[in-house]
């Protein structure tokens, strides 16, 4: 694994600089999905309690982006007020949702409200009435292309995220040739299996070590970081950078690819992996020292795109390589295409909780600062 990764890009984000966090603002879903870390009863947070959760972020750290999360989020009554208050603080708004209640007329609201992009966990095995077979992969694709398509019509970006089993491993390549094949959707966030509710209760709060009990529950399921790196190497990805431990700063837990694609008419033509040069370390600190934060999602536009396609191979020392894919690609609409791979929070035997060093998917949880795929494990 240190082979696969050792020209990728450490990121350089601190606990009060990862420019990311999520606003989780009600408990509640229309669906069942394995593996869920929401097990508290229902409820909406009130507008007052969700601008003190934003706020208390704001104390630890200086974000670009943030996601809102649930729950399901579209079952908020007040969820474009929301999305107009954290648009009005300057953001980039994401949204995570299953979808089931996404429609021409919701999108259309969320669009206006102000939200960049919409992530759907439209997955196998879950229990949701616009899916007639919960274990159909062509099913599934076609929903997450119905309504990805429906989001990019309306002006926002899609992206598409799965819980990734060991008994499903043998379906990742399958997943990830849907994304690079989809002009659809920009980004695909796979979030390796644990048995979050096996962890037992939790405490402490960021930026101090988390503490814990005993690890129970079942593990035979879980999906190690080792095993999906090794898969995605086979293919010919290329890591791009990537986030260890909070407490094993050699093991990754969080690791990102970026690919270059091109597409006639809907249709994938050429892709390229990319890895980091020197544009891109020069421009995220151009850009913090300017902005005061470093960015975290930037809009598709196929000339900026073809730009940095280009930089990142003169700075890389691949820009024959990329000349010929530009060229290639000339009379084509180019994407930036992004693959996200996170390993959700562990348990060790001396109580000690091992999340994502910074945590980039931080949130508010009875008014405590905690890694959002344990939240409801915390007292």
């Amino acid at each position: 694994m240190e082979n696969i990764l050792s020209k990728a890009w450490h990121l350089p984000w601190k606990m009060n600089d990862a420019p990311h966090a999520l606003l989780d603002i009600l408990r509640g879903c229309n669906i069942r999905c394995e593996a869920c870390y929401n097990n508290e009863t229902p409820r909406f947070k009130s507008m007052e309690e969700i601008v003190s959760d934003y706020k208390k972020i704001l104390s630890l750290r200086k974000i670009s982006a943030i996601a809102i999360i649930g729950g399901e989020p579209l079952l908020h009554p007040q969820l474009t007020e929301i999305i107009k208050f954290l648009k009005s603080e300057g953001l980039k708004i994401e949204l995570f949702t299953n979808g089931l209640l996404l429609d021409d007329k919701y999108c259309e609201n969320l669009a206006n409200a102000g939200v960049d992009l919409i992530f759907l966990h439209i997955d196998l095995g879950q229990k949701r009435a616009d899916l007639k077979d919960k274990d159909s992969q062509e099913q599934v694709n076609a929903l997450k292309t119905q309504k990805a398509k429906m989001i990019k019509e309306h002006g926002m970006e899609a992206a598409i995220s799965m819980t990734l089993t060991r008994s499903h491993l043998d379906k990742l390549m399958e997943n990830v040739n849907f994304f690079m094949e989809s002009y659809y959707v920009n980004y695909f966030l796979i979030t390796l299996y644990r048995d979050i509710q096996g962890l037992g209760k939790l405490r402490g709060e960021l930026p101090e070590k988390l503490r814990g009990e005993i690890k129970t529950g079942n593990i035979s399921d879980e999906v190690e970081m080792k095993d999906v790196l090794n898969i995605l190497d086979k293919e010919g990805y290329l890591p791009y950078c990537y986030l260890t431990g909070s407490v094993d700063n050699k093991t990754p837990r969080w690791v990102s690819y970026v690919t270059a694609a091109s597409y006639k008419n809907t249709e994938l033509k050429y892709k390229m992996p990319m890895a980091v040069s020197g544009f891109e370390k020069k421009y995220l600190k151009v850009y913090k020292q300017k902005h005061g934060a470093y960015p975290f999602f930037n809009p598709q536009n196929c000339i900026v795109n073809s730009a940095q396609i280009l930089l990142n191979g003169l700075c890389g020392g691949n820009f024959f390589r990329h000349l010929r894919f530009l060229i290639k690609s000339m009379d084509k609409y180019k994407l930036i295409k992004r693959i996200l791979i996170q390993s959700p929070a562990n348990l060790y035997s001396d109580g000690q909780v091992e999340h994502c060093e910074c945590c980039p998917d931080l949130t508010v949880h009875n008014g405590k600062i905690v890694p959002v795929c344990i939240c409801d494990n915390f007292e």
